[in-house]
């Protein structure tokens, strides 16, 4: 008998307490996908959202983005109002420009499995290790394009990727605040002038003159993959 009434009193402290995670966690699907690499999501864009909502620490615990950079989850404090969290919500995603959905239903039970498996998703400033990634991602994707034109040497190779990829880490770790969201092009424009010059004397380094015309070409392609290179990645990630 008291192991039936034991059984029964952690089943509804389970239920109770499942209840509680659906009032106290909401997800938005956000258009936070890395351009330059699309299997991630962007750490530059997503930081200033979500260092943004941890702000407003009256009424959030925290948020969070998953490695995918489709969705944010905000953890709310206790007691906080529906009226109160969509209000704080709103504001930050229209500081950012962000068009955003609330997820809700099946989709939303699916996701607050994943979520509190706590596998793939990046709270507040980790979302700087994406930008890591994606500096890696974008350095080989350039490395790859010259030596499509003009073969280079494994240490040549090796050494652009590294250089390449530090400065990528170096420009991603500029604070670009929600100007990153709310007048994108300007940041990227400010992005791409810096970075290309702190490239070019990188490819001066190693190559020569066949090589740095390889380089140029590379560069002048832009840092997102073109058509070809994505078709190629979807083919390489197929079993």
């Amino acid at each position: 008998m008291k192991k039936l009434i034991l059984t029964a009193v952690l089943a509804v402290c389970t239920m109770a307490f499942a209840i509680a995670q659906e009032r106290n966690v909401t997800f938005y699907k956000v258009p936070l996908v890395c351009g330059a690499a699309p299997q991630i999501g962007c750490g530059g864009k997503a930081k200033p959202v979500l260092l943004g909502l941890e702000k407003k620490n009256n009424v959030v615990n925290e948020a969070w983005l998953n490695r995918a950079g489709t969705v944010i989850a905000i953890v709310w404090k206790d007691n906080v109002s529906t009226e109160l969290q969509t209000a704080t919500a709103d504001a930050i995603f229209k500081e950012n420009k962000l068009d955003v959905e609330e997820v809700k239903g099946k989709e939303y039970k699916k996701l607050l499995k994943e979520f509190q498996s706590g596998k793939d998703w990046l709270r507040g400033a980790e979302v700087d290790k994406l930008s890591e990634e994606e500096a890696g991602i974008i350095a080989e994707r350039l490395v790859k394009r010259i030596n499509d034109k003009a073969p280079l040497t494994e240490e040549k190779k090796q050494n652009l990727k590294k250089e390449f990829a530090d400065v990528f880490k170096k420009r991603f770790s500029k604070n670009y605040g929600s100007e990153i969201n709310s007048d994108e092009n300007k940041a990227v424009e400010k992005f791409k002038t810096k970075a290309e010059g702190e490239l070019t004397e990188v490819a001066k380094k190693y190559l020569n003159e066949t090589e740095m015309a390889a380089f140029n070409d590379a560069i002048a392609q832009g840092l997102r993959p073109t058509e070809n290179e994505k078709k190629d990645s979807k083919r390489m990630l197929r079993p």
